[in-house]
């Protein structure tokens, strides 16, 4: 048996039920995942971890079992350092480009977090169709969301934004 009732073979993939699709919304990937795995919760649906800021999007999905959507791969990361101008370097000049932030509430009330928004940049400059979706819990002091290196946990979704043909 494996998470939450659901079989896992014997290379260690997830089998779920037919039809079925990870497609969360932003306030349950920051309640129903980030937050239990932080917390050393059951969480029903295996999530990898990546260092997702290292390498070229593209590298890392490609060799990812994924749940939900055709275009889309989620990871557990640690937060990537900014710099002034925005930018997140990857490997071989090529960078992630901060685009946008905004705030997730429960219920329109009570803050969950921030989702902060980066597209992916080869080294000349030109934009690619992937972009990233940093996901991040609110810092409480003491029980901030981190791993065992005080590094910030986040989960990241992937998205490849090119126009899927019907």
């Amino acid at each position: 048996m494996g998470v939450m009732g659901y079989k896992v073979s014997t290379g260690g993939e997830l089998q779920l039920p037919l039809g079925y699709k990870f497609d969360p919304t932003d306030r349950d990937i920051l309640c129903q995942y980030l937050k239990k795995k932080i917390n050393g919760e059951e969480i029903m649906v295996i999530i990898p971890t990546a260092d997702v800021y290292s390498r070229s999007p593209a590298l890392i999905c490609t060799h990812q079992v994924r749940y939900g959507l055709s275009n889309q791969w989620f990871f557990y990361t640690t937060a990537a350092a900014t710099g002034d101008n925005g930018v997140v370097k990857a490997r071989n000049g090529c960078y992630y480009e901060v685009i946008g932030e905004r705030d997730v509430y429960e219920d329109n009330l009570i803050w969950v977090g921030v989702v902060r928004r980066l597209e992916y940049h080869w080294a000349n400059g030109t934009k690619t169709d992937w972009v990233v979706d940093e996901f991040s819990l609110p810092d409480y002091g003491e029980t901030a969301a981190v791993n065992d290196d005080k590094k910030k946990v986040v989960m990241c979704r992937i998205r490849f934004m090119q126009p899927i043909e019907i």
